[in-house]
């Protein structure tokens, strides 16, 4: 066997950002993830769990909910706006102001023709989904806080609110709120203190179901007003709620890391739904922080929060043991590579959500130097980062729209500065072509690109 140096690299602290919302297409079996930092992930749980797409985030447009229309992918988030993404060239296709104020929840009636947002300013916005874009419709009654959770029942007649307090039952017809279904504080709860219905979720059959920041899942008469039952499940919050497609069972994410999974079963041999109820039946532990959002599959329960890892749980009653679906899954890792490497100069370069870091290996294998700032840090985040040659001469890192073409000299300065598109096509492919201590001299102007390469420093 043939010897070869080996150099282990642990200086590149990689840190993933929390997990804000997830939503799941059962249609295309896809999962779409958005975390802290804006980032927007898609996942094919059809091919191995595979992160299929990365859509990049950008600074003040942090996601906070998610919604699947057909094929279509829209988000809302705290700066007031909703967007709609285009799946195939991952970026925003489109952003609409809800005026509104920040934006708590989003979602759709299962027809896919309405959304519905729920706003800081107590209202509930309706926007028609057209085949180009959406459409403002309607505000329904405002109310006197901001609205936390919504969800439609499948009849998309009404829609069920969740904000301080209590929930709201409205008539998407009349735009009317119908019933207020008043939430406890709890026992020995102090009377100041707020309750928020975090998560909350319409039943077929009128049920209605939440999740408060008094640790209660509640259980509610969708057409009486009533209250039916109460699980206190924690101590803390109960931060998300999600429901089969059949509505047999139900999961809450809490937020000391916990998951408690509800069936619907029958306390009788009658099979008629008034003798059935919703039974606490497990608990499930795969986080150490919040679980801020939940997905429930035919055979799994999938789970992410501030810990940064997504979860897949199976329900081994539903899937096949000794089989890889039957195995827990921890997805904490891009599936794309964030380091460059120039083997023949020793470099490694390394994409952070808002900075590049360029390293050069030092000869003794416990040894190793940075230059100190080499890259200053930017407003913006990169969506992609990599090293042209195997001399790590030329930098390519693309943000927004924009793409930074970066020199690195023979004495390791940096110079860097930005082109467009087509310009930097070219400059890319005379970079691979000129000599190694030879630089390159951009002059654009109206009609003319000037490209010039010398034997001289850079600029």
């Amino acid at each position: 066997m043939g010897e070869f140096k080996v150099h282990r690299v642990r200086f590149f602290d990689y840190m993933p950002s929390a997990i804000r919302a997830m939503v799941f297409n059962s249609r295309s079996e896809r999962l779409a993830v958005a975390r802290a930092d804006g980032a927007v992930e898609i996942f094919n749980f059809s091919d191995n769990y595979y992160q299929e797409k990365v859509i990049p985030g950008r600074d003040g447009r942090a996601v906070e909910a998610l919604c699947w229309v057909g094929q279509r992918l829209f988000s809302a988030g705290l700066n007031g706006e909703i967007t709609e993404y285009d799946l195939e060239n991952l970026k925003p296709q489109y952003v609409i102001e809800a005026y509104g104020g920040p934006i708590w929840t989003i979602s759709c009636n299962n027809q896919g023709t309405h959304l519905a947002v729920g706003c800081e300013d107590g209202t509930v916005k309706l926007f028609e989904i057209l085949k180009e874009k959406i459409q403002f419709q309607r505000n329904l009654d405002r109310q006197k806080s901001r609205i936390i959770s919504l969800s439609w029942h499948p009849s998309g007649a009404r829609i069920a609110a969740g904000m301080m307090d209590m929930i709201r039952i409205f008539d998407t017809e009349t735009g009317r709120a119908t019933h207020r279904l008043l939430v406890e504080r709890g026992v020995g709860a102090s009377k100041s203190r707020e309750v928020v219905v975090w998560s909350i979720a319409f039943l077929s059959n009128n049920t209605i179901v939440s999740g408060d920041s008094a640790g209660k899942v509640q259980i509610w008469d969708g057409l009486m007003g009533t209250l039916v039952r109460t699980h206190l499940v924690t101590k803390w919050d109960v931060l998300a709620l999600a429901v089969s497609q059949d509505e047999s069972s139900l999961i809450a994410g809490t937020s000391e890391g916990t998951i408690v999974q509800f069936q619907f079963l029958s306390s009788t041999m009658d099979r008629q739904d008034r003798d059935h109820e919703w039974v606490r039946t497990r608990t499930f532990k795969n986080h150490s922080h919040d679980v801020k959002a939940l997905a429930l599959t035919d055979t799994a329960v999938v789970s992410g929060g501030m810990d940064t890892q997504l979860v897949v749980h199976p329900l081994l009653d539903k899937v096949e043991k000794n089989t890889q679906e039957a195995a827990q899954r921890k997805i904490a890792f891009p599936h794309r590579s964030l380091v460059g490497c120039a083997k023949k100069a020793g470099l490694l370069l390394f994409q952070f959500p808002d900075h590049l870091e360029l390293w050069r290996l030092g000869e003794i294998i416990f040894s190793c130097e940075i230059w100190p700032s080499v890259f200053q840090k930017n407003d913006k985040k990169f969506n992609f980062a990599n090293l042209l040659s195997q001399r790590g001469f030329f930098i390519c890192a693309g943000e927004g729209r924009l793409l930074w073409l970066i020199q690195v000299t023979v004495n390791y300065e940096i110079h860097c500065g930005t082109l467009n598109l087509l310009v930097t096509v070219l400059v890319l492919l005379i970079c691979l072509m000129i000599p190694r201590h030879s630089s390159l001299s951009i002059n654009i102007t109206n009609n003319y690109v000037e490209i010039l390469v010398r034997k001289t420093s850079f600029l």
